[in-house]
């Protein structure tokens, strides 16, 4: 099954489950045709193709703010009461770009920087660099066998593993990944480390890495490469909508249902996230369904961000609405020392009996 069909299967799937859970009584069937039904194959392709279809979601760049705008206005068309924007910075590497021309009259070739190690971004020196050009295959030692690589640029296919440690071993002043056919997200998570190696790692289209592949076989092929990537303080955004209850008794009980909607890659500056559209797409066909079937209970549609930046959106939300809410005071602890300082007048209780302030600031926890 192609994959783009996989991941509108699977939205399907999980819209009828929920759809299910909020509508079957103790005693009613379901008919999940029917359910299916209410959210077409088409209008998930659509939803799907457009959010992949935008600049990289990765938070920071500038398919993520037009993710949230979209979301917003789908938001709006739906009908959901109280749309909402939160907005929170978070620190993603940013890339300004930079290019690698191969010694002679050739056209520079666009180089997009793989996700930092650790801290270490693949930003080059001012000036840029300058090394002989080496193809590396799959970066196996065999295939290294009998190659220079100190101060060398080397070439590797993307489905290598983490071979492209072996070329950092061996002096490599750099690596370039060739985009492959195909390829799966293990090998994405490989092509980058939790410490700051200083190793520059790129990736070039398919078309580029075959004229790169012809020059470095010519053995005399001289590179230059210049290019910048950034860690910066971004703006990213959740958004809130609201369907009220019908049941008196029971509309002041809040369900959030939640998806992410940004993207993540090996290559910041490259992440269509189909796949991972999936969810925001279903969130939306939840909201149709129940503007369209007002449940007895309230709910809260939201949709976050920066999910694969250690979840900030998520944890946004939490911070402004559940911190200062029963029951998850009574699970905050405040520390003896913050009875201490109190006790000595060194910072101030809240009248609440909850918070407490230091400076201008102010926190709530609750003795267990």
């Amino acid at each position: 099954m192609p994959r783009n069909r996989t991941f509108i299967c699977q939205t399907l799937y999980g819209i009828a489950a929920l759809l299910a859970l909020g509508v079957q009584s103790a005693f009613a069937s379901v008919n999940y045709d029917d359910l299916r039904a209410l959210a077409p194959e088409s209008r998930l392709r659509e939803t799907i193709g457009f959010l992949a279809g935008l600049d990289s979601r990765v938070t920071g760049y500038p398919g993520a703010e037009q993710a949230t705008r979209y979301v917003q206005r789908q938001f709006t068309e739906i009908g959901l009461d109280d749309i909402t924007l939160h907005k929170y910075d978070v620190s993603v590497p940013v890339e300004k770009g930079g290019f690698l021309q191969v010694e002679g009259d050739s056209p520079p070739i666009d180089l997009h920087g793989l996700w930092p190690n650790l801290v270490r971004t693949p930003t080059l020196p001012d000036g840029g660099l300058d090394g002989h050009l080496l193809y590396g295959g799959t970066g196996e030692y065999e295939e290294l066998d009998g190659l220079d690589l100190k101060g060398a640029v080397v070439l590797l296919d993307f489905n290598s593993g983490d071979n492209w440690l072996n070329c950092a071993y061996l002096g490599a002043a750099a690596v370039v990944f060739s985009e492959p056919d195909s390829t799966v997200y293990l090998e994405g998570e490989r092509k980058f480390l939790t410490m700051p190696l200083d190793l520059p790692r790129f990736w070039v289209t398919k078309a580029a890495g075959d004229q790169l592949r012809a020059a470095a076989r010519t053995g005399v092929s001289q590179v230059h490469l210049e290019y910048r990537m950034d860690w910066e303080r971004q703006p990213a955004w959740n958004v809130l909508g609201f369907i009220p209850g019908y049941d008196p008794l029971l509309q002041k009980d809040v369900i959030v249902i939640e998806s992410y909607y940004d993207a993540m890659s090996v290559v910041p500056a490259l992440a269509p996230g189909a796949e991972q559209a999936a969810g925001i797409t279903g969130l939306l066909e939840l909201a149709r369904y129940f503007r369209a079937h007002p449940p007895a209970r309230s709910v809260v549609f939201l949709a976050t961000s920066a999910h694969h930046l250690a979840m900030r959106g998520i944890d946004d939300f939490i911070q402004r609405y559940l911190r200062d809410e029963d029951p998850f005071i009574d699970r905050m602890v405040i520390r003896r020392v913050v009875e201490a300082s109190i006790a000595n007048g060194f910072i101030s209780a809240g009248d609440d009996g909850i918070s407490y302030g230091v400076g201008s600031q102010t926190f709530v926890g609750k003795e267990g």
